[in-house]
């Protein structure tokens, strides 16, 4: 049950394969789960925090260059947790954003227990210095540990609880790490 045979693959999620990383986010409904990037992608995608569903995005290294919305689903005191890895970011669109929870719409916020590792965001053409790696709005448990170059920012967060980075490297960019109103940062 599950998964497609037979077409273009794009991620597999606990040993299934999808022909899009979306689709094998949304087949993450109980449990922990484990999704592998198989080729590099432009897909845009969304990840709705539900209670009970842990999920781990293994990028396999591979390029990614779409936007990956976190929707907390107004939930600051989840357990679940979501984490990013292993992933080459890189575009050259303007004012693109790779990871990006900044909804203003209550129904969406408080993306939660957001660990991101191990993860290169690079600008290259129109969108040096203007293009952001992550961007939070009143998020709770942020890990951050990722380089980015010739990026806007690595991080901007707004309101947000439970902050913390280790071992990043900011090379290039306009500006580096803002929390802005954030509080217990490390």
């Amino acid at each position: 049950e599950g998964g497609v045979y037979g077409a273009y693959l794009e991620a597999e999620v606990n040993g299934k394969t999808y022909a899009s990383l979306q689709a094998a986010i949304n087949a993450c409904v109980v449990g922990d789960n484990t999704i592998k990037l198989l080729v590099d992608t432009d897909e845009d995608v969304t990840i709705s925090q539900t209670e009970g569903v842990n999920i781990v995005i293994n990028g396999g290294n591979k390029t990614y260059s779409g936007t990956i919305i976190i929707d907390g689903n107004s939930r600051n005191d989840g357990a679940e947790t979501l984490t990013i890895k292993n992933f080459n970011f890189v575009t050259s669109e303007k004012d693109h954003y790779f990871i990006d929870a900044n909804s203003s719409d209550a129904a969406d916020r408080y993306a939660h227990n957001v660990r991101i590792e191990s993860c290169n965001f690079k600008a290259e053409g129109e969108a040096v210095n203007t293009a952001g790696s992550i961007r939070i709005r009143q998020g709770f448990n942020i890990s951050v540990h990722a380089n980015a170059s010739n990026m806007h920012s690595l991080f901007q967060g707004y309101g947000c609880t439970g902050l913390t980075f280790s071992a990043c490297s900011v090379f290039d960019c306009k500006n580096g790490i803002s929390v802005g109103t954030s509080t217990n940062v490390k």
